[in-house]
C-alpha cells in the first residue's frame, strides 16, 4: 500500500487506519509519500509500478488523501493564501496497480526539477497552521518550459504530441492550465476531463489527477494519454498510460 498527503501528519498515520478499516493482511508492505504537493499521486504510481515490476505477482493500493481546508487561513493575508483559499478543496482518490490489471498500462514516467524556480510554489508551517507561496509568474513559467520537456521525454517513448489521445492535466487553477494548454498548443477538447474535475470538485492536491483520468477513461478514450501535475519546486511529473 502506498499513500499520500501534504495535508496533515500523524503517526501511526493514514496506512494504519486503512489496515484496520479495510481488514487488510498485517503483513501489507506500507509506503507514505508525504509533502510532495499535487504530483505525489505520480510519485505514488511510479513506486507502485516499481513494486509490481519487482515482484509481478504483487498487487498495490495507491490511495491519496487530502484535507485541504485544514489550512484555511482567515484575516489579513496575502495573495497568495487567498487564491489557496480559493481553489483548494478536500478529496480522495485510489487506484489499484499489478501485473493483470484491466485498466491503461503504466507506459513510462518522467520527472523534471525546473531550475531557478524554488520560490515560486512552497508550503511553509507558521504559526497558524499551513503558509503557501503561489507566484503568479508559476503559470507563465509552465507555458515556457512545458513543450521541451515533454516533447523531449515523448521521443524516448516513441511518440510525439500529435499522436497522444487524451492529456490529462492536473487542473492547478484556471491560468495554470490555461498556460499548459497554451504551451502545448492543445485545444480545450484535449483537457476536457481536466476542466470537468475541476469545475466540479477544485483542486484537490494530489489525488485531483487520479479523478482526472477516471474521467477520461469513463469518457471511453482509447490510445496512450499523458497525466501531468506539478507541485512545490518548481517540480513537474508526467505519467503515460495505454
Amino acid at each position: 500500500m502506498v499513500t499520500v498527503s501534504c495535508t496533515g501528519a500523524e503517526s501511526p498515520g493514514l496506512d494504519h487506519a486503512l489496515i484496520n478499516r479495510l481488514s487488510l493482511d498485517r503483513r501489507v508492505s506500507r509506503t507514505h509519500i508525504g509533502f510532495m504537493g499535487c504530483h505525489g499521486a505520480l510519485n505514488a504510481l511510479a513506486v507502485a509500478d516499481a513494486f509490481v515490476r519487482s515482484d509481478p505477482g504483487s498487487v498495490v493500493l495507491v490511495v491519496c488523501c487530502e484535507l485541504c481546508s485544514l489550512h484555511y487561513q482567515t484575516g489579513p493575508v496575502a495573495r497568495d493564501q487567498i487564491i489557496a483559499n480559493a481553489i483548494f478543496a478536500d478529496g480522495a482518490s485510489c487506484a489499484v496497480v499489478g501485473s493483470r490489471g484491466v485498466g491503461p498500462a503504466l507506459r513510462g514516467f518522467s520527472s523534471r526539477v525546473f531550475e531557478g524556480t524554488a520560490e515560486l510554489m512552497r508550503w511553509s508551517i507558521g504559526d497558524n497552521g499551513f503558509m503557501m507561496r503561489l507566484s503568479a509568474r508559476v503559470p507563465v513559467m509552465l507555458r515556457r518550459v512545458i513543450a521541451s520537456w515533454i516533447d523531449e521525454w515523448l521521443a524516448t517513448c516513441g511518440l510525439e504530441r500529435a499522436q497522444i489521445a487524451r492529456w490529462c492535466l492536473h487542473p492547478g487553477g484556471r491560468d495554470i492550465l490555461e498556460c499548459i494548454e497554451q504551451g502545448l498548443d492543445l485545444d480545450s477538447a484535449a483537457t476536457s476531463s481536466s476542466r470537468e474535475v475541476y469545475r466540479r470538485r477544485g483542486n484537490m492536491s494530489s489525488g485531483t489527477v487520479l479523478w482526472v483520468i477516471q474521467d477520461a477513461i469513463d469518457r471511453g478514450e482509447r490510445g496512450p494519454m499523458v497525466a501531468i501535475s506539478f507541485g512545490p519546486g518548481l517540480c513537474g511529473e508526467a505519467l503515460l498510460l495505454d
